[in-house]
């Protein structure tokens, strides 16, 4: 028997594949509703794709681009290469939950792990009731009861509101917080949040300067990586946000989330190192969006400013068009070479 803690894209989706490859999977989840609370901007890249499909349901809209705008209000406008995919959360975390009982795992909603006991049968404690795992996968969350190792984190503030936007471009604020964002659904909605220390503060600022409406609240905490995390156990593993397995740039993990389902299911399956198989396939790129954050939250304004005026040139633009914010390793040494203006930034992070 295999228990997933956490019913989320990750822990959904490695519930499918184990399922798939024979394995009986039991999913407890914490909340009774699948998708909800929804604490995340739900954007992706087309990446996922390669991944794994993505229903055309799960999707509410499609962003061709992407405009940065610098603390002075000086701005670079950015035509992606490949669209990116604004998602309704409720609807792909239940699209994965379909996969997975297409294979017949078993869901128990409404099951909060308090702790557990880990030996060769490993003992699960839920608030009423105790069961036996033979291997247990953390897959709930920031504040994982699996992981036993406290992540630190950062805290987003975001909200629905109703409006006025441009369907197609997805907007970042750089100097509010880490970054702030609106990501539209449509032409009237948008999803407006801001990310960092004083979220709540900075938030309050925006809705203030703002004409919108607002519809729905929605905080989190999202995990930051740590290289240094062990996320295998003996016979318990951990994997997505529970793992820290979050991009600093962005803070999104979905996309990561998905891949280590793929590289635990083989670990699995064919008995092999969970840590260095999803290490080599995408520690790189978490550990390269680790040092652009500190790169990032070391700068003035001024210097965002200048960072901005840089990417207006138009080799540093083509570049950041033509490649996946996901996989920095493909683009960061070439958009170096293409602009070596941005040399100069590197002693705020070395």
């Amino acid at each position: 028997m295999i228990s997933i803690i956490g019913a989320g894209p990750s822990g959904s989706y490695l519930a499918y594949l184990l399922a798939k490859n024979g394995y009986k999977v039991n999913v407890y989840e914490e909340h009774s509703k699948l998708g909800k609370p929804v604490q995340c901007t739900g954007l992706i890249t087309s990446a996922v794709d390669n991944v794994y499909k993505v229903d055309d349901e799960c999707i509410v809209n499609k962003i061709g681009n992407i405009r940065i705008i610098a603390p002075n209000n000086q701005e670079v406008n950015l035509k992606l290469a490949r669209k990116n995919y604004v998602l309704d959360r409720a609807k792909f975390d239940m699209f994965l939950n379909n996969l997975a009982l297409s294979e017949n795992v078993r869901y128990n909603l409404g099951n909060r792990l308090i702790d557990y006991k880990a030996s060769k049968e490993i003992e699960l404690i839920f608030k009423n009731k105790k069961t036996n795992t033979g291997i247990l996968v953390g897959a709930d969350g920031v504040n994982s009861v699996v992981n036993r190792t406290k992540l630190k984190f950062v805290i987003g503030k975001q909200a629905r509101a109703r409006g006025s936007f441009d369907a197609d471009t997805f907007t970042v604020h750089l100097g509010y917080g880490n970054f702030s964002w609106v990501v539209p659904e449509d032409e009237n909605t948008a999803r407006i949040g801001v990310i960092g220390q004083d979220a709540n503060k900075i938030y309050n600022e925006l809705a203030r300067k703002g004409n919108f409406k607002f519809i729905e609240w929605q905080s989190g905490i999202v995990p930051i990586y740590d290289r240094k995390l062990k996320t295998q156990f003996d016979n318990v593993y951990i994997l997505g946000d529970a793992a820290g397995m979050v991009k600093a740039t962005t803070y999104g993990g979905i996309i990561y989330g998905l891949m280590a389902a793929q590289e635990l299911c083989k670990a699995i399956k064919e008995k092999k190192n969970y840590d260095e198989l999803w290490r080599k396939r995408f520690g790189n790129e978490l550990y390269l969006s680790l040092l652009i954050r500190k790169y990032l939250n070391k700068m003035s304004l001024n210097d965002y400013n200048e960072l901005v005026k840089i990417f207006k040139n138009e080799a540093a633009r083509k570049i950041l068009e033509d490649y996946d914010r996901d996989f920095p390793s493909k683009f960061l040494f070439k958009l170096i070479l293409r602009e070596p203006r941005l040399l100069k930034f590197l002693k705020l992070v070395f």
